[in-house]
Formats: C-alpha cells, structure tokens, sequence
C-alpha cells in the first residue's frame, strides 16, 4: 500500500478519522493524500455550515480551509507521516473518490456521523456513497458529533 485518501470535513470528529489514517500509513508506510470538499453552494439537505455567497468572503473561506489542510500535514510529518493536502471545490464523495483515482489510491479512509435512518435515507451519507462507488477497499471510522 502506498498511497491512502483520507476524506475530511473539517470538524472536530477528523481526529478520530486521521488517528485510524496515521495508523494504517504507519503500518505500512503509505502516504496520506487528505483531501477536503469546499461546497459549491450552500443547500438545507447538504450542508449545514455556513458557505459565504460573496466571492471574495468565499475564497477567504477557501484560502482558510486550506490553511488548516496545510497545518494538518505538518502535524503528520511531526509524527513520521507523510502527507500531502488538496482542497477542493465540489459534492464530497465523488470529489474524494475523482482524488482517488488521480492519486492512484490503493484505500480510502473517511469518517462516518450517527444519522437517523430517516436522515440517511434523504440525504444520504457520504461514507456510504464512497463505498458504493469505490474502485479500492475504503475503511469507514465511526465519529460522534
């Protein structure tokens, strides 16, 4: 294994999810390719943060999410681990699975929230897309919001 997409949100729960990535990079000396979807535009069944209309607030939003992708990597390589960073702009699991596929994945490593089966059933969850669509084994870790 030498190459390991991590999908992230930028919440709290990432430490659960890039705890499990570190280990698996760990144990087999694969570099994390962590990847963050900006949100085109903001919808109710979507998103629930707030996503500035303004173009210049919008990208200052952007610029900030990927300075914080920017820190996680150095955090990484503290530990050993190394790491690269990409933020894009798009819906997250066919962003993380298109990352997949251009960094010649060979695992996927996202996080899962606690939805009510009513929740999942009309919005749908991202870790369950991912593993539907995923050309490479995808290892799914349990967060709590």
């Amino acid at each position: 294994m030498k190459t390991i997409v991590v999908g992230l949100d930028l919440y709290e729960t990432d430490d659960v999810v890039l705890t499990a990535a570190t280990q698996l990079a760990q144990g087999t000396q694969a570099t994390l390719q962590l990847v963050h979807l900006f949100p085109l535009e903001i919808t109710a069944l979507d998103y629930v943060a707030y996503v500035p209309a303004d173009p210049e607030k919008r990208q200052a939003a952007i610029d900030e999410d990927d300075k914080r992708m920017k820190a996680l990597v150095a955090d990484l390589e503290r530990k050993g681990v190394k790491a690269e960073a990409t933020v894009k702009i798009g819906r997250a699991s066919p962003g993380i699975l298109e990352h997949a596929v251009e960094v010649g994945a060979d695992a996927i490593v996202v996080g899962t929230h606690s939805r009510n089966l009513i929740s999942r059933a009309l919005i749908g969850s991202t870790a369950d897309k991912v593993i539907r669509r995923s050309p490479v084994p995808v290892l799914v870790v349990p967060t709590r919001e």
